[in-house]
């Protein structure tokens, strides 16, 4: 992929295969990635090409903040943002994209609502939700209706995975928002309609499917296990917090269990 790039005549065709490649990293590391681009951004403001400055400037804010240095990729990102009015709607929803995840990951969650707000207006993302930000603020009960909002009217009846991931989410902000009792009982549902999923023979289900299937099950497991906790009763605690480890045990990427 880093050659690929490379053989790409104009800069609208790298960013376009930046954006849309999946593990870029794969086989070069982000950091060769960051000295190539900024080869080509010191190029471009040697040449005073804003429009190609523009372009690697963006790769750049996605690099650093791939590298987790989230600080140096919003200093950029609002750079460009200053000069917002001349980038197209493809660049300005990349741009917006990348100051969304930034404040997000450094808790400003004032400025990440009022940029997807932005996108919203923009009409970059008509039904960008807020929901997770909500979450991260504690407001729970909140969070739950705009998830119930933007989210139940999109699953259909049929599809026993997303009602299973949808009952299981219900039951966290339930959860978190000290409503063991309530939670339970969604979650007790959430774990009928995985069930349902990994028992219907009426669907072919690949090996990424399966497993990803036992995950959101040891997940529901753990979950149910974590209200009777919260309940105090722990002798029902402990058959779903086992059920969940050994689940968990079996996953190939644990980490997504975490």
């Amino acid at each position: 992929m880093f050659q690929q790039f490379q053989d790409f005549e104009t800069p609208d065709e790298k960013l376009t295969f930046f954006f849309n490649a999946q593990d870029l990293y794969r086989e070069t590391s982000t950091y060769d990635w960051l000295d190539l681009v900024n080869l080509y951004l010191n190029a471009a403001i040697k040449d005073e090409d804003s429009a190609e400055i523009e372009r690697y400037k963006l790769i750049q804010a996605r690099i650093y903040y791939d590298l987790g240095d989230y600080d140096k990729s919003l200093a950029i990102s609002k750079e460009l943002y200053a000069e917002k009015e001349d980038l197209d709607i493809y660049l300005k929803s990349k741009l917006l994209d990348i100051m969304d995840d930034n404040y997000g990951q450094l808790t400003m969650y004032t400025e990440q609502i009022e940029i997807r707000k932005e996108q919203r207006e923009l009409g970059i993302n008509e039904n960008v939700a807020f929901y997770d930000i909500y979450a991260n603020l504690g407001m729970y009960r909140k969070a739950m209706e705009h998830y119930i909002d933007n989210v139940k009217k999109t699953i259909e009846e049929n599809d026993f995975y997303a009602q299973a991931e949808y009952y299981n989410n219900l039951g966290n902000y339930l959860r978190l928002d000290e409503s063991a009792p309530t939670a339970l009982s969604h979650y007790k549902k959430a774990k009928g309609y995985i069930d349902v999923y990994m028992n219907l023979i009426t669907r072919k289900k690949s090996e990424e499917e399966i497993e990803q299937a036992n995950l959101l099950r040891g997940i529901i497991e753990g979950n149910i296990g974590k209200c009777h906790v919260d309940l105090k009763q722990y002798k029902e605690a402990i058959p779903h917090l086992e059920s969940a480890i050994n689940t968990l045990k079996k996953i190939q990427n644990p980490r997504l269990f975490l």
